[in-house]
This record gives C-alpha cells, structure tokens and sequence, in this order.
C-alpha cells in the first residue's frame, strides 16, 4: 500500500513482476539443459504480510511450503526479488551469507565470469526478512535471496508505491538476472 495513496493499487511491476518474467522467461529455455536439473519454480504468495521479523503472517507461502516439503526436497534455493530496477545493484544479503556462504560465493563467482561484476558488488548490502527465512530456519534448504532494495528513481522511493511502473524497469536488468541463473542451473 502506498501510503501517500492508500486507496490505489499498487502495479508492482519491480516488486513482484520482475521475478515473475525471469522465471517465466526460464521455463522456456529448461529444457535445453543437457544434464537434465530438478528444478521448482515457485511463486510465493502473501510475502508482505503481517510485520517482517515476527513470524506472526509474513512469508505466509514460503512458511507453509517450509513445513509441508514433499519429496524430493530441494538440495538449495535461490530467491529473486526486485531485480528489475534500470540501476540493478545486487549486493550480497546478510541472511543469505549467514544460511548459505557456499551458494552466495557460486552465484557471485558466475556473475564475475559474465562480467556482471557492476550489478553483483562483492560487499554485503541488507538483511532482508524474505522468502529465503523459512526455508533456511524451517526446512534447512541452504537458500539465497538476489535483491536490489534500493529501487529509487531521483531521489524517491518506488518500492511498495504507485510508481513501481514498468518504465522504471529494465529489460537488460532482467536478462542479466536470467544469464547467471541460467548459468547456475548449467553447472548443476
């Protein structure tokens, strides 16, 4: 909800869209991997709910899958959220190289290799209270988050408002999103 218009929807276009095309965009190319990965796409739902931290109704889709695994369970996850913003900076998230430090340096290492070196900055940014909680604290899949929390265009904040438009995005930011994963699941 965007607090200075409360009552207007929130086009989510970054926060929520973003994610969703990467992913979709994967789907489409999964098949050409030669050594076949077991892979889950997800699409969480009722992340932003309740007060971030309490465990009292946030991450609501992820807790519940973190309780209720079916099998085979995932071996590690990778969590991407807010990766559109046309200045992507993707640090390293405090949690994800708390739970997962193997993972964090692999995902890093490919984007290095792209040259993707400007949007993966080997320094830590935030901790984030995000999807990757449960799944680390609850169904102990090392799990990461690839986030850029800081979506501002001059000076104002997007995140959760009315701006978070489609023109403040970059397709290029996705596709350097897609390239490392696409890489990742190559190596697996």
């Amino acid at each position: 909800m965007d607090p200075l218009y409360p009552d207007q929807p929130v086009p989510g276009a970054n926060d929520g869209a973003s994610g969703t095309a990467v992913l979709l965009e994967m789907i489409n190319h999964i098949d050409q991997f030669p050594n076949d990965p077991a892979v889950d796409i997800i699409f969480w739902d009722a992340e932003d709910m309740g007060i971030s931290g309490t465990g009292a109704y946030f991450c609501q889709g992820s807790e519940y899958y973190s309780k209720n695994l079916f099998e085979p369970v995932a071996e590690k996850g990778i969590l991407i959220d807010m990766i559109g913003d046309q200045d992507l900076q993707v640090p390293i998230e405090i949690n994800s190289m708390k739970y997962a430090p193997d993972l964090v340096l692999e995902i890093w290492d490919i984007a290095y290799n792209l040259a993707y070196q400007h949007v993966f900055p080997k320094r830590t940014g935030y901790e984030i209270h995000d999807d990757h909680i449960p799944l680390n604290q609850i169904a102990g899949i090392p799990t990461i988050v690839l986030i850029d929390f800081d979506y501002t265009h001059r000076g104002r904040n997007l995140w959760h408002t009315t701006h978070d438009l489609p023109s403040y995005c970059s397709p290029g930011s996705l596709q350097i999103i897609a390239d490392v994963l696409i890489t990742w699941l190559l190596r697996q």
